[in-house]
């Protein structure tokens, strides 16, 4: 089977778009000057604080912003009245687990979460706490539905 054809793939690509202090920043010509500014401590704590990071992030340098709750996964379920056995969970396993079904049993998972993101249905749950996971929903989870 094959899941990911290779034929157009390239075509299928956005331009990244990106603010002029991001071209400015990350231009080449300039790229030593900045290394500077980055290689200081100031910058470092700059970094390492919650606000700077926020700052780093709205302004288009950052692409995430760093989260050190941690993802705690008490158990994933399946709902069968919402799942129309599309098979995506099973695809994106990489442990090839039999899922849907399987899903209760945590013996072999990884716990990557990969069936929970790819699910079109919304079909299986986690319970437990979401953590930095919350925060890669909300950047990435539409991404990731118009991808697969």
């Amino acid at each position: 089977m094959d899941a990911f054809p290779m034929d157009g793939l390239a075509r299928t690509f956005q331009q990244v778009e990106s603010n002029l202090l991001v071209r400015i920043v990350f231009n080449h010509r300039l790229q030593r000057y900045f290394q500077a500014i980055r290689a200081t401590r100031f910058f470092d704590y700059l970094c390492s604080t919650h606000m700077g990071g926020k700052i780093l992030y709205k302004s288009g340098i950052r692409q995430d912003i760093f989260s050190h709750d941690d993802l705690l996964i008490e158990n994933l379920t399946h709902n069968p009245q919402l799942c129309r056995q599309c098979g995506k969970c099973k695809a994106y396993c990489p442990m090839d687990r039999p899922l849907p079904e399987g899903i209760a049993d945590q013996e072999g998972c990884l716990q990557c979460l990969y069936c929970y993101l790819v699910c079109p249905e919304q079909a299986i749950s986690l319970q437990g706490q979401f953590g930095f996971f919350n925060e890669q929903i909300h950047q990435y989870g539409a991404h990731i539905k118009k991808i697969v």
